[in-house]
């Protein structure tokens, strides 16, 4: 005989004896035992007796309560009567209910109430309940859902209704970042809000979180000022701004996708800075880095490697990294033999800007001129040579001496 079988007759057998009986609640604020949860597993840990008692299948497999899933939960401390009012006698009379999740978990409950999940969306969904992120029994402890297995089948509950906004390979957050880390577990909006975790003036506090010396840098430098002082509200009022926009950390890495610091987004953060540093790269890329970089250079210096990728300051700056008290010491990160003649080179010279950078001006006029006038020169004098020889062969006798 196997063991449902047995389950089954052992039901059979102890059912009379709950039939109208109390099955007693432990007393307010005594620890539970297993013998609290004994009498509700006699028939919700047997899927047969459930099944004779509900409509259907799936009715019968949701009232399906196993002991082993309450050991596991985080719920272990509680009992049934917990939660569920009225259930102390069998049958269940009327007048039964089962409290909600709010009723104990209170500051999870109001950010539920406040997020996009606990409110009718604009196309009449339902509000997302708690069992559907987080089951009804089989519930993950807080400290679980930060790492490991229970966060990534977090994860992957997220991904079922978002399915577009799984994290794909070679991103650096895949399998070790849940996604309320960023988004927010309960208190979760629309990502253009300003409420939002991710909205442009939250993510630094957000990635923060996790990545704090960069944080700290993003709240003083050059791009967190100016983020400060525009205040942009969601993330399409960056878009709206266009190439005005100040950067937030998403601006920079992307959002889901984004490829390691060292990988290949460090060969195309020229592209990425040029959005906003137009004229800055059309200049890099007539220098000797731009160029090498264009020929597929991997150890050329980029943006990030002259003026560092987060505490970016203006060049009068002591701080800078292309202060001229810096220079030397931030070229040299590359160029060991670096002194003070050679940090005089000028990476971002403009030929057409005679004001700011004479020297340069001057010198490509002279050199196009030069080159202008050679390749005349010689191209006339070619020319003038292809005419003589034309003129040679038509003039010359046809056929032989007589």
């Amino acid at each position: 005989m196997n063991g449902h079988a047995v389950r089954y007759l052992w039901t059979l057998v102890m059912l009379p004896l709950f039939w109208g009986q109390a099955v007693r609640p432990p007393a307010l604020g005594a620890q539970p035992s297993e013998g609290d949860l004994a009498g509700c597993a006699l028939c919700h840990g047997n899927l047969e007796f459930l099944r004779q008692h509900s409509p259907d299948l799936p009715t019968a497999q949701r009232r399906m309560v196993s002991m082993e899933e309450i050991r596991a939960s985080a719920h272990l401390n509680s009992t049934c009567f917990s939660c569920h009012r009225g259930f102390d006698r069998w049958p269940h009379p009327e007048g039964t209910v089962s409290l909600h999740c709010g009723s104990c978990h209170e500051e999870a409950d109001a950010g539920w109430h406040d997020g996009v999940h606990g409110t009718p969306d604009q196309m009449g969904a339902e509000p997302v309940e708690c069992a559907q992120c987080h089951t009804a029994h089989h519930t993950a402890t807080l400290e679980s859902l930060r790492e490991g297995t229970a966060m990534r089948a977090m994860n992957g509950v997220c991904v079922g209704c978002h399915e577009t906004s799984g994290l794909p390979q070679g991103d650096p957050h895949r399998d070790k970042v849940g996604c309320a880390s960023c988004h927010g577990p309960h208190e979760t909006h629309d990502v253009d809000e300003v409420h939002a975790a991710v909205a442009p003036l939250n993510q630094v506090d957000t990635c923060g979180a996790c990545h704090e010396e960069e944080a700290e840098w993003g709240r003083s430098d050059v791009h967190g000022q100016a983020l400060r002082q525009q205040r942009p509200v969601g993330l399409a009022t960056l878009e709206l701004l266009d190439g005005q926009a100040p950067p937030t950390c998403t601006t920079c890495h992307g959002a889901h996708g984004m490829s390691t610091a060292r990988g290949p987004a460090r060969m195309e953060q020229t592209t990425v800075c040029g959005h906003c540093h137009e004229h800055a790269l059309e200049t890099f890329d007539d220098s000797y880095h731009g160029q090498a970089s264009a020929l597929g250079s991997v150890a050329v210096a980029t943006c990030s490697d002259c003026h560092g990728s987060h505490a970016i300051y203006g060049e009068d700056d002591p701080r800078s990294m292309i202060h001229e008290e810096n220079l030397v010491e931030s070229c040299g990160a590359c160029h060991p033999s670096s002194r003070a003649a050679f940090v005089q080179y000028q990476p971002h010279a403009d030929h057409n800007d005679r004001e700011n950078y004479p020297v340069v001006y001057w010198s490509y006029r002279l050199m196009t001129a030069l080159l202008v006038g050679v390749f005349s020169v010689f191209g006339l004098h070619s020319a003038l040579w292809i005419v003589r020889l034309t003129l040679d062969t038509l003039r010359a006798p046809k056929g032989g001496a007589a």
